[in-house]
């Protein structure tokens, strides 16, 4: 049975499939929940918004774990600059497609992964702390496991 989550994703035009099936394996390593069997689904929304966004750079994965939405971007942190504009991306096809108070969802829904450790220099630090000072962005190095109980 689909979660209210699945089926609000659905009507944006995402599919969700069962567990993190729609992670790249490499992606799937870096997402450690404490209890797995709560992961209801994810999604891949650059994949199933390739037609209607073709030339955007689309946030990549939904995961749907205990009925809340968690918007996961895994990406270099000497990036972030094109994390943010994903981000932005992200902000704005949620509030044309969905009433995100519709989602029960964590205080902070959006992650990125970095792929490596971020880089100490100051520039990439205050990139980082704008991130997710202004933007609501939470980001982790290397792998994420702090959904929510």
């Amino acid at each position: 049975m689909k979660s209210n989550v699945e089926n609000i994703l659905a009507q944006a035009g995402v599919k969700c499939v069962k567990g993190l099936q729609a992670l790249e394996n490499a992606d799937k390593k870096r997402i450690e929940p404490k209890n797995p069997s709560l992961i209801d689904g994810s999604a891949n929304i650059d994949e199933c918004q390739k037609k209607s966004y073709p030339e955007s750079n689309c946030w990549v994965y939904a995961i749907v774990y205990n009925g809340e939405a968690f918007f996961i971007e895994v990406y270099p942190p000497n990036e972030i600059k094109e994390v943010i504009k994903k981000f932005h991306w992200l902000k704005a096809w949620l509030d044309k497609n969905i009433n995100l108070s519709n989602l029960k969802s964590h205080i902070c829904p959006f992650t990125l992964i970095t792929t490596k450790a971020i880089k100490k220099n100051p520039q990439t630090q205050k990139m980082i702390r704008d991130a997710q000072n202004r933007e609501n962005l939470f980001i982790k190095e290397n792998y994420w496991k702090h959904f929510p109980d």
